[in-house]
């Protein structure tokens, strides 16, 4: 927890010095508007679902904040007739990210922007999977009883988040962004299973439920208006 706290206070302190190295006063830059959304298109691929909003704060619009709602929906085999174990899973879920967006000031004439990111999420995800165990059901005379077999078990990720990227973004001159980031997030995970064989069954353990600091690289497609 201590490694978590002192990585959202660099975060902080990155982002203070950026926005002091630019303190001097800006033009409006055509590159930016008042609102902007943004679809992540790179989470697709995981089951992670991102529409990002933005609104910027300050006069020449070079500051923004962001709100982005996250909806987890993938089946990794689940429903597959005869797969069973934590490699086929159900997973679903919801969360939210909140960011702050410095742009940086580059020749407008190439039609794009840089910028730094960073922010805290938090998500939580529900995972279904069918494993070997013990568990307990009630028999027809109404007593329970254990039995050792193929049975449906739950996980669930509560899950909060700290990230900070650089990226740039071009505009395709038709009303629309092209958004491409990297960076680091770090991901802290309380994980609970019904599952009575272990306490952690490393479902996902190297996506959604992973807890520590990983790197990530993104595409995102905006309109603004």
């Amino acid at each position: 927890m201590k490694s978590k706290l002192i990585f959202t206070l660099l975060i902080l302190m990155i982002i203070n010095v950026t926005v002091n190295a630019q303190t001097e006063e800006t033009k409006v830059s055509p590159l930016v508007t008042k609102n902007s959304y943004w679809l992540h298109t790179s989470g697709f691929f995981f089951g992670a679902y991102r529409m990002e909003f933005e609104r910027s704060f300050d006069n020449n619009m070079m500051n923004g904040i962001g709100i982005m709602p996250i909806y987890y929906s993938y089946d990794y085999g689940y429903n597959t007739k005869g797969n069973s174990g934590v490699d086929n899973f159900l997973m679903s879920g919801g969360g939210v990210d909140l960011s702050f967006r410095k742009y940086l000031k580059l020749n407008e004439n190439s039609r794009r922007l840089g910028y730094v990111k960073a922010g805290i999420g938090y998500s939580h995800i529900n995972y279904r999977f069918k494993e070997n165990g013990w568990y307990e059901y009630v028999g027809s005379d109404g007593l329970r009883y254990t039995a050792f077999g193929l049975n449906d078990y739950k996980q669930t990720t509560n899950r909060f988040d700290s990230f900070m990227y650089f990226g740039m973004r071009a505009d395709l001159n038709i009303g629309f962004y092209l958004d491409g980031y990297f960076g680091i997030v770090s991901k802290a995970s309380s994980v609970k299973t019904t599952y009575t064989e272990k306490a952690d069954t490393n479902i996902d353990d190297l996506g959604q439920s992973y807890n520590g600091v990983f790197p990530r690289l993104g595409l995102a497609l905006g309109f603004y208006f």
